[in-house]
Parts: C-alpha cells; structure tokens; sequence
C-alpha cells in the first residue's frame, strides 16, 4: 500500500500544472531570458486638429524606424486606430478614408499579426454597431474576424499570455456616447482564456478604457469600463500581473491589489510619453514610457525597480551576500550602442558589457551595501534610467539552514536557484527550473571607454559587438527578412488555435505565436494557426486547473488520507 502512495504522489508531482503568478519573478545573473514588447495607444488617424500630422507621423516612426531597431516581440494598440472625425473636430462616424490611411500604413510597413495586434476603441466604434470598420481594415479584425485575441507566446524559458479585449460597446451609438463595458460572451472569452492557459508565467491583459473613475483626472470623459470592480476582481483571481489601456490621453499608473493599471497616453495626441517599453527579465516587469523619435532609450530590468509606478510588490532585493550582484538593462539606439555605464548611489561609473543584442550586464559588490534602499542608474549618452532596488537577507544567502535539510545556501543547497531566491525550501519554482551559475568576468576596458564584449550569433560563431551595427537592423540571421521583421512560418500544425515551432534560436526569440479570437457575440471560436515566427516552443494542452503550490499540498494530502481510510477500511 505504501508503494502505491509513493506512486500516486510521484505521479501528482509530475502532472501539477504551475499558475500564472508574478511572485515568481527572479533576480539572477542570467542575461539569456530577456524579452521586450512595445504598446501603444489612441493613434487616432485622420486627426487634424489637435496634432496636425502627428498621427500618421508617429505611427509610421513606430512601425518602420522603431521595429527595426527596438526589434520587439510584438506591438500592441490598445484602441482609437482612427479618429472618426474626418478631420473636423467632432466625431461623426466612420469614414473608410481614414481607415484605408490606417491601414496602408500598416501595410506599408509590412505588418502581421504575429507582429502587431491592434484592439477597438470608442472612436472606433461610433455608429458603427458590430465593429464592421474594425473588422474590415484592422490587422487583428482582417485576421480572424475576431474583436478579441488571446496571443500565446512560449520563448522555452517563459510561457507568456496576451489578452486583447473589446471594451467599447458593442452597439454602434454616435458620438458622444460611449457605452464602456464587456458583455456576456467578451467576458465568457476573458475567462476561458485565463482557464486555459493558466501554466503561462505572466499574464497580460490590454483593453481600452480605464476600470475607475479617478479623482482629480481632468479628462472629464475618462468613462471607465461598466463594471470594472468586478473585471479586476477576474484579473486578481488569476494573478494577471497588468492592465494596460489608453483612452485618456493621460499618463498614470496604479498598483491595486497586486495588478498594475497603467495608463498610456496617445501616440497621435499628446506631447510626449507615445509609447511604452515594457521587459520581462526573469518573470520580473520593467516598463517605461517614451517620446517618440528621440533615441536613444534604456530601460532597466534587473535588479527590478522597487519604486517602479509607486511600490512594486514584485521586486526582488538584491541578496546582501552576493559580491558579484548584477545590473541588467536594454539599451536602444539608431546607431552603435557603446560606452553603457551604471553608477550606485550616484558614486563612481561602472562599466556594462553588452551580452547580446541590446542586452547590457555590469556587476557591483552588494556586500559593501548596507542593508535597506539604494539607487541605481544606468547612463547612455547622456540620457540616464534611474531605479531604486532592495539590499536584504534572503533565506538562500543568509548563512542559515532555514529548511533544515543539512545544507545551507546557494549554491551548496540546490533547492535554492540562486543567491536571491528568498526561500531555501525550493517551493518558488516549478520543477523544470535549473539553478544559475554566476558567469565569467563580462570583458574589460580599452580606449578610455566600455569595450562591449564579444557577442555570440546564432550560429554560435563570435562577433566583435564593438564593430557591429544594431543587431536588429538589416538581415535577420534566423529568418532571412530584411529589416529585422520575421518571416512567418504558415506550416505550422494547429491545436486549438496553437501554432508549431520551428526552434530556430534567435537572441531575441519572438517565440512560439498562437491566437484565439473572439465575435463580441456571445460565442467562443477558435482561429486558424499562423504557425509561428523564432523562438521557442508552444506545447498547450486544455487544462483549467492549476492550482498554486499550497493548495497542490492540500489535494496531496487529502489524497493520501483518503487512501489510508479506505485501507483502512478492508481491514475492518
């Protein structure tokens, strides 16, 4: 009988499915499980009044210039694709001109859909009940005819999941109406993809309106989604780490209940912050916003800012005994990218080295840190990215044998991944996670500056990073497109909407690209598979639970106690 416990635990073990869950975000020295997106908002093509031809400027600058040379996994347009106002100042409806600009901008700039998703607004929408317009010219409509997508990405070291939404009502009132809200079958949609796919490492959810009213916001038409306590209350149960919208042309984000609400501003209409940068390094977030055309931009991954849009609950401190703590940023420009440095606590430049593409790593001597708050920034050209990060005690570098199992910290005790995994009782990662080795020295200076270190292809040949032009720009050395843009593999196999993977290898894998739409209308279909683009594996089965660690050891237990009372009811 006890062996056959031992099996069926074995067997539990083996078949538990891992949650979407931000909490597993890591700090490590791993520089390889990177990858970035852009998000826009509010295009609003066919307005005149407000910003002459920024609409139609900036978009283009987003999709030609900025692709090549940010070189991300996707963009997403959280809504307002046009204006509807044909150039006047009130909306009046849908006009197929604007339209047919939108959309040969799109195609000008030989966009997909495993490139760019774009989701309705309220302009989008104004009396034009159905969406019929949306449909017709968009990239995510002409698709698969679908209003909302659940875009699956797999890069191997992270499973990542996408929710498009439809937040602008569904019934085609002109202007100034704007019926905000996710009907029956749009929520139904929402929460059969966050079933499904609940073993994604983080989930994103994109819409256009707010969820709430704010206090003191003077866009005096924010109208937030009907009912959007009880749409957050949906994101919270399955730990989606964002919701990003626009609709405001206002800046602002908000932590609530462990999900951020971030705000973007518009790219066709307001001054400055068009475009958001947004990371995942090690399951840990970094997003910033940026104006457009005015290189070079960086962003910081690791450590994670803990003051990142007020108190990120899921940064990760820097371990106090780690002499060889790392500094991880993205660094993006139209030329050569050298001379990356990082300072702490506003004391002396320390080099970076790039590790691949616009991956940049230095190291600093956290051991000299005192134990609390520190600053860091990262420099380029003058242009600076400044975080603050935690120096603390974990349980895996804190000298002690917290789970008492006769081995004591990273890396002696292998349930701890590495110096900053906070417990040592390796319940914090799914089973498949191997622990990081600290690398070698990241290269040395020359010439009074940062010499980049050599970078390996993906061939596996050497480059000299030093002599190289932007990775991103020019021929893609997986995909054989120009410009950076990757070529669509359309032979992929489909499983519910899921495409197949090539497993090509790229630096900077867009992954393995599946996608389910949904009509608005009540029903849930499923899409064709566009197969996939670089990057890793997809390997998707229909699975609505997967419930967290503790409440796995409960089943585990009621498990075991069921069998021994039904032993040991035989007996009697």
């Amino acid at each position: 009988m006890l062996k056959k416990t031992v099996f069926l635990i074995a067997v539990l073990i083996a078949v538990r499915a891992w949650a979407s869950d931000p909490r597993l975000a890591r700090y490590t020295d791993d520089p390889n499980k990177v990858v970035w997106f852009l998000i826009i908002s509010d295009t609003h093509v066919g307005e005149k009044v407000d910003g002459g031809d920024q609409d139609t400027v900036n978009l283009n600058w987003v999709l030609g210039e900025a692709y090549t040379h940010i070189n991300p996994a996707v963009i997403f347009n959280t809504g307002d694709l046009v204006d509807a106002t044909n150039g006047g100042l009130i909306p009046t409806g849908q006009h197929d001109e604007e339209w047919r600009t939108y959309q040969n901008i799109l195609m000008d700039n030989n966009m997909t859909f495993d490139q760019y998703v774009d989701m309705p607004g309220n302009h989008d929408q104004y009396s034009d009940k159905g969406l019929k317009h949306f449909l017709k010219y968009s990239i995510s409509g002409q698709y698969d005819g679908k209003t909302q997508h659940n875009v699956i990405r797999d890069y191997g070291f992270g499973k990542y999941q996408f929710i498009t939404t439809a937040t602008c009502g569904n019934d085609g009132a002109p202007w100034p109406a704007d019926n905000a809200s996710l009907d029956s079958g749009e929520i139904k949609f929402i929460t059969d993809a966050l079933k499904h796919d609940q073993d994604s490492s983080l989930t994103f959810v994109f819409g256009h309106h707010p969820l709430f009213w704010r206090s003191g916001v003077s866009h005096l038409l924010e109208n937030p989604v009907k009912n959007g306590g009880k749409f957050l209350d949906l994101l919270k149960q399955y730990h989606v780490l964002v919701y990003f919208y626009g609709h405001t042309h206002k800046y602002y984000t908000q932590w609530k209940d462990g999900v951020l609400l971030y705000n973007l501003a518009s790219l066709g209409k307001s001054p400055d912050k068009h475009f958001i940068i947004v990371a995942i390094d090690n399951n840990s977030l970094a997003v910033r916003a940026f104006k457009a055309r005015d290189w070079p931009y960086i962003v910081t991954t690791a450590p994670a800012d803990k003051a990142m849009d007020g108190d990120n609950p899921y940064a990760r401190p820097v371990p106090l005994g780690w002499d060889r703590a790392v500094v991880r940023a993205l660094v993006f420009d139209v030329n050569v990218v050298k001379g990356v440095k990082f300072s702490i606590d506003g004391g002396k430049d320390q080099p970076m080295y790039r590790k691949h593409g616009p991956v940049w790593q230095g190291r600093f001597d956290a051991t000299k840190l005192k134990p609390g708050e520190h600053e860091l920034t990262v420099k380029y050209l003058g242009r600076t990215h400044t975080t603050k990060f935690m120096v603390a005690e974990t349980e895996c570098s804190d000298g002690k044998d917290n789970d008492n199992d006769g081995l004591t910290d990273y890396p002696d005790d292998p349930d701890c991944y590495g110096p900053a995994d906070p417990q040592e009782k390796g319940a914090s990662l799914p089973d498949n996670e191997v622990p990081d080795q600290q690398s070698a020295d990241e290269g040395t200076q020359s010439d009074g500056g940062m010499a980049d270190e050599a970078v390996t292809d993906a061939s596996g040949g050497e480059k000299d990073a030093g002599s190289v032009a932007d990775e991103s720009a020019g021929t893609d050395e997986n995909t054989g497109d120009k410009g950076g843009k990757p070529a669509v593999d359309t032979q992929g196999s489909s499983d519910l909407g899921l495409g197949a993977d090539t497993g090509r290898g790229d630096p900077n894998p867009r992954g393995d690209f599946a996608a389910e739409g949904h009509a608005g209308n009540g029903e849930t279909e499923t899409g064709p598979s566009p197969g996939n683009t670089a990057g890793g594996s997809c390997q998707c089965s229909q699975s609505n639970t997967a419930p967290p660690y503790g409440e796995f050891l409960l089943f585990l237990v009621m498990g075991i106690f069921l069998i021994a009372k039904r032993r040991s009811g035989r007996r009697e």
